[in-house]
């Protein structure tokens, strides 16, 4: 799973309000992004995969 991939493609989603199944493939299958999503329930989590993607980019 490409942590950058799956954080734009939850922006791209954020930003369009697209439905899941029609994310373009470019951010990875649609479900894995709709799972870390789902996953970043919390503020902390949101922290640390954010920390996770400044420290790989």
């Amino acid at each position: 799973e490409n942590l950058r991939l799956v954080t734009e493609g939850i922006l791209y989603r954020m930003r369009t309000g697209c439905p899941w199944r029609d994310l373009p493939e470019v951010f990875g299958y649609w479900n894995t992004v709709y799972k870390r999503f789902n996953r970043l329930g919390s503020k902390e989590e949101i922290d640390k995969d954010f920390q996770i993607f400044i420290k790989r980019y």
